[in-house]
Parts: structure tokens; C-alpha cells; sequence
């Protein structure tokens, strides 16, 4: 919420643009706070999702995150969040214990050694 005040406040002194040598061009203040207008909204409509969010039941954040949340734009949101998790985590197991980040076998090897069962017990696969 501060950043959109702070948006607003930019976006008013862009508009009104109160040095001097801004005001002999006037497009550039205009075109400025139009510009610093809708960043406005897009960080106001940030907050409110978060905000949305934040204040959900455990159990309305578990079904959008299982996708059952019966709302079909839900379902699509989830599933994409879910493919750029996955995506996200293969690439960077693409890089661990290589020959880009060595790994020392005496830490690395507890963490190899976990079983399937253990992993899905804590969601971790």
C-alpha cells in the first residue's frame, strides 16, 4: 500500500511536474504520470491479491493448490504456478552436485540416501 501511495504522489508531481524546466514540455509530465498511473494500478491490484490471500482459509489456499477450487480460471492459475515450480526446480537440479557446484560427498550423501516415501511425506518430490 505504500509503494501505491508513493506511485500516486510520483504520478501527481509528474502531471503537475513543478521544476522549472519541466514545465516549457509539457507532453513529457503528462506522458510520465499517465505512465506512473497505471503502475499504480498494477501495484494496487498486487496488494489486494496478496492481501486476498493472506487472509484465506487454510483450507481455500489448499484447494488452490491441489487446483480443486471448482473455478476453472482457478485450475489454469494453479496448474501454471505448478509448471513454473517444476520447470524452476529442474533447472536448478540441473546444477547441483555437478561440475558447476561441486558438492562434498560427506554432506551431500545423507540427503541422497532419502527414500521416495520419506520425500513424499513432506511434499518434497
Amino acid at each position: 500500500m505504500a509503494f501505491a501511495c508513493s506511485a500516486i504522489l510520483v504520478g501527481a508531481f509528474g502531471a503537475g511536474c513543478f521544476c522549472k524546466p519541466c514545465k516549457e514540455k509539457i507532453a513529457l509530465p503528462i506522458l510520465y504520470g499517465i505512465f506512473l498511473f497505471f503502475v499504480w494500478v498494477i501495484i494496487l491490484v498486487i496488494g489486494i491479491v496478496v492481501t486476498a490471500v493472506s487472509f484465506s482459509s487454510p483450507e481455500a489456499i489448499q484447494s488452490f493448490c491441489t487446483g480443486d477450487a471448482g473455478n476453472s480460471r482457478v485450475a489454469f492459475i494453479s496448474d501454471q504456478i505448478e509448471s513454473i515450480d517444476v520447470s524452476i526446480n529442474n533447472y536448478a537440479n540441473s546444477f547441483m552436485c555437478s561440475s558447476v557446484c561441486p558438492c562434498d560427498n560427506n554432506q551431500s550423501a545423507p540427503w541422497k540416501a532419502l527414500n521416495e516415501t520419506y520425500l513424499n511425506a513432506r511434499n518434497r518430490t
